[in-house]
């Protein structure tokens, strides 16, 4: 059970509790230089800004293809980059979706409901009319190294260094659970060991090393007993007893 302290209340026990803090965790970073420019995007409101644009988005889940999707269909030129060699996280029609203009540009495809939240405009055929369509790169097996203001550099699967021409960047890369705030309710994180977990595992692993050095011989082995340490003292100490057992009959 879950113990809610309540301020000025009593306090409330429940099997479930369901947290609505109004944010799923701060925006995983790529950790590149020049991440931190104004072209680069975690949100896509409105794909037709970036029309007749190079543009690159980063990331392998849904709202990394959608926004591609959405971008292409606006007349940007877009560049997926992404960690894998294959996608396997997004909804299959996404996925073909966006193969599909990776071949040809005019095809008919469409997002209508997004499903990442991170996407806020549907996209369809309906996006390309009066403009020349984009079109999408894909590079698998690929990260970035940096971002410059007019252009970002790779790494490709052949693990040679890419420069692609580039007015913005979308980082889709997902969000980091907000466990800063289940640590400061006190709430257990599974996986995570406390203080206390780490110590005591230690202590276990300090003893094996001495149990396994103590039997093979080792140099604690000859400092017990250069010392007379336990267990080596224990004949003097059966001795001693019996001669106080003695002493006292």
């Amino acid at each position: 059970y879950f113990e809610l302290v309540i301020a000025g209340g009593e306090n409330v026990f429940a099997r479930r509790v369901i947290i609505g803090i109004g944010r799923s965790g701060n925006f995983r970073k790529l950790n590149v230089p020049g991440e931190d420019k104004d072209k680069v995007y975690n949100r896509l409101h409105d794909p037709k800004d970036f029309c007749d644009q190079e543009v690159l988005v980063v990331g392998g889940g849904d709202s990394a293809l959608e926004a591609a999707i959405a971008l292409a269909q606006c007349g940007g030129r877009v560049t997926l980059s992404y960690r894998k060699a294959e996608f396997s996280r997004p909804k299959p029609e996404n996925i073909e979706s966006l193969q599909k203009i990776a071949e040809n540009p005019y095809a008919d495809v469409a997002v209508e409901t997004p499903t990442s939240e991170r996407i806020t405009t549907s996209a369809g055929g309906y996006l390309m009319e009066h403009k020349k369509p984009g079109k999408i790169n894909l590079m698998m097996n690929s990260q970035v190294k940096q971002i410059d203001d007019d252009k970002v550099t790779l790494i490709d699967e052949k693990k040679q260094e890419v420069n692609l021409p580039n007015d913005a960047v979308f980082a889709m890369i997902g969000r980091e659970a907000p466990l800063d705030f289940f640590r400061r309710s006190g709430v257990r994180i599974k996986g995570e060991m406390r203080a206390k977990q780490w110590i005591t595992f230690i202590l276990f692993v300090l003893f094996c090393a001495f149990v396994y050095n103590w039997k093979g011989g080792g140099s604690l082995t000859q400092l017990f007993q250069e010392n007379g340490w336990f267990p080596y003292n224990m004949p003097n100490v059966w001795n001693d007893l019996g001669a106080s057992i003695s002493a006292m009959a």
